[in-house]
Order: C-alpha cells, then structure tokens, then sequence
C-alpha cells in the first residue's frame, strides 16, 4: 500500500472563501484606518496616518499587485483549481511581492507615527520570509516542469 501523496492541483472553495474574506476585512482595516482609528478610537489619534509620500508611489504598486493578486485567485477559484499557467502567474507575482516588501522595509517611512511604521515594517519582514519559504516548492514545482 503506497501512501504517497498526489496534489491533483483542486482547490477548496469553502477554504479560499473564507481566505478571500478575511482578505478583504484585513484589506479594508488597514486602508481604512487612518480615517477610523481617530473616530473609533480617539486615544489612538493619528498614529496610522499614512506619509503622505508614500501613497502615490508606494500605495499605487502595493494597491495594484492586491488587484493583480486578487484576479489570480479569481481565476483560479472559477476554475477550482492550479494549472501550469496560474502556477507560473503565481510564481511571477510571488516575485514581485517579494522586491516591493522588501522594499517597503527599508525603504521610506509608511506611516508617520514612528512606533506604527516601525511595526509595520517588522510584520511586513514577517510576511517577506513567509512568503519567500512558501515559494520554494513553487520554483521547485515550475522547475520539474508541473
């Protein structure tokens, strides 16, 4: 009896949809909680205001591979499941995601409260080595051509 694992490359829908909503709470939270901070919590004031350099630059490519990121798991949620081709745009974005957070942990301040960017940075570090770990089956896969 083999008890070798087959990945037949299916999703689970009720998984991703869970996923895909904490996604988007997580995603309204932080693009929201500089105007809902203060109101909600008026002792927090501005400490997640964003730099005001930040978000024309920083904010538009961040925004955009969210976008880009989230019409990936679109298809692929459709579909139910990888093929070659989402595998390989997958591999690609996990790249870019990769240079932008590094680039956003050394680079210019996000928010403008020092103790809040700072935070930022290291959880943004976190999710950097997350995702570079995650991604080496990923090249491993696309190396054996799957």
């Amino acid at each position: 009896m083999s008890h070798e694992m087959t990945d037949d490359d299916r999703i689970n829908r009720v998984g991703w949809t869970f996923g895909a909503i904490a996604a988007l709470a997580g995603g309204a939270v932080l693009i929201s909680s500089p105007l809902l901070m203060p109101a909600l919590l008026p002792a927090v004031g501005d400490a997640f205001a964003f730099d005001p350099a930040f978000l024309p630059i920083g904010g538009t490519i961040v925004g955009g591979l969210w976008v880009l990121t989230a019409m990936l798991f679109a298809t692929v949620f459709a579909g139910g499941r990888w093929n070659a081709f989402t595998r390989g745009v997958d591999a690609a974005l996990n790249a870019v995601w990769l240079v932008v957070m590094m680039g956003l942990v050394v680079g210019p301040r996000i928010f403008l409260n020092a103790p809040t960017d700072q935070t930022a940075k290291f959880w943004i570090a976190v999710v950097l080595v997350i995702t570079a770990l995650s991604s080496i089956p990923k090249i491993r896969r696309l190396a054996r051509g799957q």
